[in-house]
């Protein structure tokens, strides 16, 4: 467990749980996100670098940079995820600090995780080629990570072997083909370089011999250099011969030992070409099933979920179909629908099906209107069954029983009212905006095309209340129910506010 992190929320909606730890960068904090019911990472930089009392505001350290923006796009199983970027307006840190919202990966630093120099083969090939894999996709980017050392080497838990391998902190990465200025070098000397000593331009091969390194202390235990000193460990990164890891563990395969001693060439035009050349090199695969990785797709412009959002308030009726890049436009919508006071809800269905879905979406629409009354005696609420159990089964109306005032959970004779859960559904809207999220495999169910159906015909008639958003998937096939077809909106498409000329009002 971490230290207990400052007392109170983060523009209130982070809750600082704990402090995981410190670094050069800044400090890392777990929170929960109350917005998306989640935990997460905060990172929040030094005031040096965080662009506050007169730091610099731009640069690889800064959280706003290009660089940071880059990784932010990176959707690898290798990489940490970025969740989001912001500055603080409310909270235990400085007004205008930039922070990071991570993915909360229940992991240890490599070192930590396992025990340096004791480590089986096994484990060693598997993480050497997660890393290989994960570099392979930032280089792809143009990207150079420059701190590839143990500490931002994260190791997931797990009960047999290595688990999954993560590359986070990119605190100091820079566009390939930069170079420091003369006199400065960058990142943990161990693990530096001999072309980031001379200044030089660097590119990819500065990483592959920065891993050849880690890759040496977690076979060996010990680091190449004997002497920690400062000045002994860069003379010794300009003329020292590559090491060799079997000279301490003679078990040790020869393609491993070799795989070492070519990243860690003092000469770059003696290492493998690129991360790919390495991973075939460790014997993982062959070079054509490794690259390219795909290039993620582009960013969508951030004005697409407010200009839906916008005209919800107004009262209007809409169904968008994000395009390209959907998962962060969606993300942007549901953040955006907390600020402009829009009820965002996401129905997904998992293994219980559409009723489970539809029935905690219509408990979260009841709790959040703090027991008022809806319809008339709560009539609407008796014909779909909803919501007596809070749990996530959906109990069901019989209408054989109906006469006996008696409730039904899963029957084969039950059955569920998708117009009453419509009016329902329109009931809320009545009193405020509403915005709903349907991933494909709720679209996929029967009942929830139903419902989907009814809204757009309630929407086409005028009878959306204050406004409803209905947010679907590009293609709704498998569905029993063809949804109808009403003049969309693409997330991301410039001619979107020419398209949405009021379709239904």
């Amino acid at each position: 467990m971490g230290q207990p992190a400052l007392d109170g929320l983060l523009n209130r909606r982070f809750l600082l749980l704990e402090l995981l730890g410190r670094g050069g960068m800044g400090q890392v904090y777990r929170a929960f996100d109350r917005l998306h019911e989640k935990i997460v990472a905060i990172k929040i930089p030094r005031q040096d670098m965080a662009g506050i009392a007169g730091g610099p505001r731009s640069g690889p350290s800064h959280p706003l940079s290009r660089e940071f923006r880059s990784w932010a796009a990176i959707h690898h199983p290798n990489v940490v995820r970025v969740r989001e970027l912001g500055t603080v307006t409310e909270g235990p840190f400085p007004r205008g600090t930039p922070f990071l919202a991570l993915e909360n990966f229940d992991s240890l630093p490599v070192h930590l995780a396992a025990a340096p120099g004791r480590i089986p083969y096994q484990d060693l090939r598997s993480v050497a080629a997660q890393v290989l894999h994960g570099l392979s996709h930032i280089h792809g980017l143009g990207l150079v990570h420059r701190d590839m050392k143990p500490g931002n080497i994260l190791l997931g838990r797990s009960l047999r072997g290595a688990g999954r391998v993560k590359i986070t902190d990119f605190g100091l990465a820079i566009v390939a083909g930069q170079s420091e200025e003369p006199g400065t070098i960058t990142g943990s000397f161990p693990y530096v370089a001999p072309e980031g000593i001379h200044g030089q331009a660097l590119d990819l091969r500065a990483d592959l011999y920065s891993l050849g390194i880690l890759l040496y202390y977690l076979a060996a235990g010990a680091l190449p250099c004997p002497d920690m000193e400062p000045g002994a460990i860069l003379l010794w990164h300009l003329n020292g011969e590559p090491p060799d890891p079997g000279a301490i563990r003679p078990d040790l395969p020869v393609r491993f030992r070799s795989l070492v001693r070519r990243l860690t060439a003092r000469d770059r035009e003696e290492r493998p070409t690129d991360a790919g050349e390495a991973l075939f090199l460790l014997g993982h695969g062959n070079r054509s099933r490794v690259l390219p990785f795909p290039e993620p797709a582009p960013p969508v412009p951030a004005a697409s979920p407010r200009l839906a959002l916008d005209r919800t308030r107004l009262g209007r009726f809409q169904v968008v179909r994000p395009s390209a890049g959907h998962r962060d436009w969606i993300a942007e919508l549901l953040t955006l629908s907390g600020i402009h006071g829009v009820a965002c809800h996401k129905i997904a269905c998992g293994r219980s099906g559409g009723p489970v879905a539809l029935g905690r979406l219509l408990l979260d629409l009841l709790l959040s209107c703090t027991g008022a009354r809806i319809g008339r005696r709560g009539k609407e609420l008796q014909e779909t069954g909803l919501p007596l159990r809070l749990l996530g089964r959906v109990p069901i109306w019989d209408g054989r029983r109906k006469a006996a005032r008696k409730f039904y959970g899963r029957h084969p004779r039950a059955r569920f009212d998708p117009a009453a859960i419509t009016r329902l559904v329109l009931a809320f809207c009545g009193r405020a905006p509403l915005a709903l999220v349907f991933t494909p495999a709720a679209t996929r169910d029967s009942l929830v095309a139903d419902v989907v159906g009814r809204l757009q015909q309630a929407g086409r008639s005028g009878r959306c209340g204050k406004g409803l958003l209905l947010v679907l998937p590009q293609t709704t096939r498998g569905s029993r129910r063809s949804v109808q077809k009403l003049p969309d909106v693409v997330a991301g498409d410039d001619r979107a506010g020419r398209r949405l000329a009021d379709p239904v009002l």
